[in-house]
């Protein structure tokens, strides 16, 4: 079955992605795991509240956005840091794609440890696809930068089938 992680942080940007997401895994008739990590440096009382409050937002967000074309889905919230816990929980499951958001920007910060998504594009572990676009219709094209490795030929093989 297809396996289609979405790394969702409540915010706007991880809405589209997790849009895009489920509808890749229900045209796939695959499986959705709505993943959010919680920051584990925060003290245990408030990842407990913050865990409780992450997944009903997310569930009033699945029905909000998704309506009836919802694939299977769970919801996971585990803590940690979010580039390697994301990488690790696609690992662990075997997912066939990750879906995430375009990054946020925080100047100062990112200059020092970049951005979540692009310390988790640095763990070249799956298949990894930023969504920017709220367009949500089926992709016509595809744009795939290549190198000549065996990273983009991998990439290749795995981009077409997203085509018609």
């Amino acid at each position: 079955m297809y396996q289609v992680l979405a790394a969702h942080d409540l915010a706007a940007r991880s809405d589209v992605a997790l849009v895009r997401a489920a509808r890749l895994a229900f045209d796939r008739k695959g499986h959705l795991t709505i993943l959010h990590v919680v920051d584990s440096d925060l003290p245990a009382h408030v990842v407990d509240a913050q865990r409780m409050r992450t997944e009903n937002d997310l569930e009033i967000g699945v029905r909000r956005w998704l309506g009836n074309d919802t694939p299977s889905y769970r919801i996971e919230i585990v803590s940690g840091d979010p580039a390697a816990t994301i990488a690790a929980e696609a690992d662990a499951r075997a997912v066939d794609l990750v879906v995430t958001g375009r990054h946020r920007r925080r100047p100062v910060a990112d200059l020092f440890v970049g951005t979540t998504v692009e310390r988790l594009l640095r763990l070249p572990r799956r298949p990894i696809l930023v969504v920017n676009n709220p367009n949500q219709s089926p992709y016509q094209s595809v744009l795939i930068p290549v190198d000549f490795s065996d990273a983009s030929t991998a990439a290749i093989r795995f981009a077409t089938t997203f085509l018609p």
